[in-house]
């Protein structure tokens, strides 16, 4: 599906607290639910709050999917040591969170496992993973990661 802007441009005195909130387009409406011939295109949106609606092509401003661009990024620099990808450095955690996006499954936090985070807490990096041999440099850093995500949730 595809993100919008939605603005009514002022004409739509029931929408226009709306405006500026983004949509999702959920298809094109028909030429049964419409007269395209006298207004233009139109599409049925949804907005987060799950409010359905239609909306004039004027309304709705593109917004563009900048994934590709940001996953490109990050693969040109590594943020731990920025050092170019062809010599990227597996600790960068832009790298570890794009590669779990990718591949979910592939690392796990330990971050549930009470006494494996009694011992991160007071072990060095080194002293633990020779101690939980298992356990690879990226799974100790996806847990410091999400660890860091839940001490401070806005940032």
């Amino acid at each position: 599906m595809k993100r919008a802007k939605f603005d009514t441009h002022g004409a739509d005195t029931t929408l226009n607290e709306r405006s500026g909130q983004i949509v999702e387009i959920l298809r094109p409406l028909t030429d049964q639910e419409h007269d395209r011939e006298d207004v233009g295109n139109m599409y049925k949106i949804q907005f987060s709050d799950g409010l359905i609606t239609d909306a004039f092509e004027d309304e709705l401003e593109k917004i563009e999917d900048r994934t590709e661009e940001f996953l490109s990024a990050a693969d040109v620099v590594c943020l731990s040591c920025a050092y170019m990808s062809d010599a990227s450095c597996s600790k960068c955690p832009v790298r570890l969170m794009v590669d779990r996006l990718e591949n979910p499954n592939k690392y796990q936090s330990f971050i549930n496992d009470r006494e494996k985070i009694d011992d991160l807490l007071h072990l060095s990096q080194d002293e633990f993973l020779e101690s939980y041999s298992y356990l690879t440099e990226e799974e100790y850093a996806l847990t410091i990661i999400d660890i860091m995500a839940r001490l401070f949730p806005d940032e």
